[in-house]
This record gives C-alpha cells, sequence and structure tokens, in this order.
C-alpha cells in the first residue's frame, strides 16, 4: 500500500508540496514545511506569484486534504 503525499509531508520534517487546479480554474496551492513546525502557504492563480501566509502545521493537515477533495492534483512533491 502506497503511503499518499500529504501523509509523506506529516512524517517529514521539512517538505514543498504543490497542488494545482486545472478543471477551469487554474489555481495553485503551494506548501513548504520546516523543522521548527512552521509552514509557509502561497497559492493564487497558475502563472502569478500568489499571496503568501504562514501558518502552523495543524493547519496544513486540515487544509491540504480538503484541496484534494475540491480537485486539486499533486503537481510536485519533495519530502
Amino acid at each position: 500500500m502506497a503511503i499518499d503525499a500529504i501523509t509523506q509531508c506529516n512524517l517529514s520534517p521539512t517538505f514543498t508540496i504543490r497542488l494545482e487546479h486545472k478543471d477551469g480554474h487554474y489555481k495553485f496551492w503551494e506548501a513548504r514545511g520546516f523543522s521548527n513546525g512552521e509552514v509557509t502557504i502561497r497559492y493564487g492563480r497558475i502563472g502569478d506569484w500568489g499571496t503568501q501566509i504562514t501558518k502552523d502545521r495543524v493547519y496544513f493537515e486540515k487544509k491540504a486534504p480538503q484541496k484534494i477533495a475540491k480537485g486539486y492534483t499533486v503537481r510536485s512533491i519533495k519530502c
């Protein structure tokens, strides 16, 4: 059984994951996790820099599955 991308990120002290929604929306949602528990989230339209916020891992653990449920797909991952 393979571990999904979000679980891989949660198990790693540092990670980068990019989700994209190309079904008419052309948006992205990118998270970079650091070993101190902070997660930098950047989101917006594909091709733009987007908006950047800093949250904690709890936010990532809650928000990332919601994005997948909305139709975002994993574009890249580095754990």
